[in-house]
């Protein structure tokens, strides 16, 4: 029998290649681009961001910002950043 694994308990294992999604406010994302392309500058990733998808009603969309992160730590400090940009209402 196939041993299950619990995503609850799962480890990440540094370093990880991530991919953070960013929703922003549609009326403060071209605004909010060049903030989140500095935040991941300040921790030495390239300030890619491609477009995700909208929501339905147009209100928010979503920027993908790949990262390579080499601790937990930095995981967390970066995505903190990443929210406190102006507009951003959460980061997955």
């Amino acid at each position: 029998m196939a041993k299950q694994i619990d995503p609850q308990k799962q480890e990440l294992r540094f370093p990880v290649d991530w991919e953070f999604r960013v929703i922003v406010e549609t009326a403060k994302a071209e605004a909010a681009r060049p903030a989140l392309a500095a935040v991941l500058e300040k921790y030495e990733q390239p300030p890619l961001l491609h477009n995700g998808l909208n929501s339905s009603s147009g209100r928010y969309q979503t920027f993908k910002a790949p990262a390579t992160l080499i601790s937990r730590e930095m995981m967390e400090a970066l995505a903190a950043d990443l929210a406190a940009v102006e507009g951003v209402k959460f980061v997955l």
